[in-house]
């Protein structure tokens, strides 16, 4: 089933629609066939059940989801044409068409890069996860060193051109190379997180792939006792100022999901315009 949700913009979606069929096997090359790995060490780190793949292009991902339900997500139709996901949704994430805590964890691989807004969809992530949630992200970045960092910007700026003209993607590759700038550390990047950010990692030929496991607060119940012992204690359990797990948010980080209609090439849902 592929369901769409007009009206959410496109982040960068149209970029690489055009060689959906060649896009996975040029990126194994550029990776030496380690961008499975890659993403493999971050899904072993999330909870089974039901998994969000956010930007799940062509469905690389859903072989190592073994056990778990998975939603592949992506803005390029064409993508999610060929991704064998049963559940498939056109989509963006700054505007996740999920209704709240739909998750139990949500993989994002070599998507941040061209994500509209970092931070909208961290938001949105927090939303959809379940207490407890974890979210793996994997993606490309320039090296730690700073001569590593100018060599590594010198070889992208060759090395991915030819690779994408050997496939008639010239520009989206140089599109590439510009996005390994875009963003600082994923330490810098993910520290305003609405998430707590649990590890980060670095891997492949001078680290210019890291990974990030993050994790939605768990709300533990107060009972009557503690309370009572709270109160007593001026401690405020319950009520939003002491105990860490029940306390409100100071800040609201929801983004309302957009509006719009739903569709589908293989079936009509049940209920158009509701939430998954």
């Amino acid at each position: 089933m592929v369901r769409r949700f007009e009206g959410s913009g496109v982040s960068n979606g149209d970029v690489f629609s055009d060689i959906a069929g060649r896009y996975d096997r040029l990126n194994a090359i550029l990776s030496l066939g380690r961008d499975q790995a890659w993403r493999k060490r971050a899904v072993e780190q999330l909870p089974r059940g039901r998994v969000l793949d956010l930007g799940a292009g062509t469905g690389a991902a859903n072989e190592i989801f073994a056990g778990s339900e998975v939603v592949a997500l992506d803005p390029s139709p064409q993508m999610l044409a060929l991704n064998d996901a049963d559940d498939r949704v056109v989509g963006v994430g700054e505007g996740l068409p999920f209704k709240d805590g739909a998750f139990d964890a949500v993989l994002s691989a070599y998507v941040f890069r061209n994500l509209e807004s970092v931070e909208a969809t961290l938001a949105e992530i927090h939303r959809v996860l379940r207490p407890g949630g974890r979210l793996g992200v994997v993606d490309l970045a320039r090296p730690e060193a700073g001569w590593q960092r100018s060599l590594h910007r010198l070889g992208t700026s060759i090395l991915l051109p030819i690779a994408g003209a050997s496939i008639g993607a010239r520009e989206e590759y140089r599109y590439l190379h510009q996005t390994l700038d875009k963003h600082p550390p994923p330490e810098e990047l993910l520290a305003s997180s609405p998430l707590h950010l649990v590890d980060t990692w670095r891997m492949g030929p001078m680290g210019f792939v890291w990974g990030a496991i993050l994790e939605k607060e768990q709300k533990f119940p107060v009972t009557s006792d503690q309370q009572a012992r709270g109160t007593k204690l001026g401690l405020g359990f319950g009520l939003g100022t002491g105990n860490p797990y029940n306390r409100a948010p100071a800040v609201e980080w929801r983004v309302p999901a957009p509006p719009g209609t739903v569709g589908s090439n293989r079936a009509p849902l049940q209920h158009p315009g509701r939430p998954a």
